[in-house]
């Protein structure tokens, strides 16, 4: 019993105390507030989606959960760390980037506070892959921001375009109208040369209402942006630390899996020695009889002559084929 719960034991043990020793983890906290939470909700106040979003803390942690899910940001990740030349020299790319993955961990403390980390199994790597991440987060939202932007300009400009155009090809065609005709116009010629001015004037304020909103749509924009923007600070820059640190939870975890299968074993080896135990014994005990002889038959007597009762005995002497009868 003891030697089958050190073979399932201490192989566990050892492979617990590897795990807290190539474990070394960093950690970020950041704070995370929204603008219109700083400023003030701008809802109204029986909007069920004021009241029904989750908090800044749980939503950039989802949010970075969902970025680690993405080769492409985990690629980025490692082309800024140590990682890189091991990441080119590895032949399975995709098991790689999986691994790196499930190193990554999420957690919200609080309504505002966000915890980042990463678990490596050499010193210093963590911390890089976690200033990384958080870099690749920042560029990835400022690239958003940008791309939003241009957007919303280059809308407002194809439009502003157009309308420029349009208003150029009436003042062109008003300008003709008057260079062909320039002594007094018949009626006719006077309700076309109306129509010519007013297509100008129409052109002319639809060019100023895209220009108005251009300008504005570049201000509203950046306004827009503002109000939704989350401010994302870190409090607690990760570090480079070079003792083993993080691994307490997965080597407890190992050796409890060890300790219980070493017991679980150990319980079934005493249960089927019990069980063994118990049928030798009835086997020793029935090998015993096995040189008794025979010393006698009684036969049942039938129903038509019960009161006859025939009994053979077999003599346990010299000569076993002796039989004496005796009839009642």
């Amino acid at each position: 019993m003891v030697l089958t719960f050190a073979l399932v034991a201490v192989p566990g043990l050892f492979a617990a105390y590897t795990e807290y020793m190539t474990t070394f983890q960093s950690d970020a906290t950041v704070w995370v507030e929204r603008a219109t939470q700083q400023y003030g909700a701008t809802g109204a106040a029986d909007d069920p989606n004021l009241y029904g979003r989750s908090s800044p803390g749980v939503e950039q942690t989802e949010i970075f959960l969902q970025l680690v899910q993405t080769n492409s940001f985990i690629i980025e990740v490692i082309g800024q760390t140590s990682l890189q030349p091991a990441y080119e020299a590895a032949e399975d790319k995709d098991k790689f980037l999986n691994e790196v993955r499930k190193r990554f961990r999420g957690q919200a403390l609080g309504t505002n506070l966000v915890r980042l980390s990463y678990q490596a199994r050499e010193p210093g790597i963590a911390a890089e892959m976690v200033t990384a991440a958080l870099v690749s987060r920042e560029s990835r939202v400022k690239n958003a921001r940008l791309a939003a932007t241009a957007t919303s300009t280059a809308f407002y400009q194809k439009e502003f375009e157009i309308a420029q155009r349009q208003a150029l090809v009436a003042q062109t065609a008003l300008e003709q109208f008057n260079k062909s005709h320039p002594g007094p116009l018949p009626a006719t010629d006077e309700y076309q040369q109306n129509q010519l001015r007013l297509a100008v004037d129409v052109a002319q304020g639809r060019l100023n209402d895209v220009r108005t909103r251009l300008e504005r749509g570049t201000v509203s924009t950046a306004l827009l942006d503002m109000a939704e923007s989350v401010q994302f600070q870190v409090i607690d820059r990760p570090q480079a630390d070079p003792f083993p640190t993080g691994g307490t939870r997965g080597a407890s975890l190992i050796a409890a899996v060890a300790l219980a299968g070493a017991i679980a074993l150990a319980v079934c080896v005493v249960i089927v020695a019990t069980v063994l135990d118990n049928r030798i014994r009835d086997l020793v005990g029935l090998s015993r009889f096995r040189d008794v002889e025979v010393f006698g038959v009684v036969e049942k007597s039938s129903n038509t002559a019960r009161d006859a009762t025939v009994q053979t005995l077999f003599d346990a002497s010299d000569e076993p084929s002796a039989i004496r009868r005796r009839t009642a």
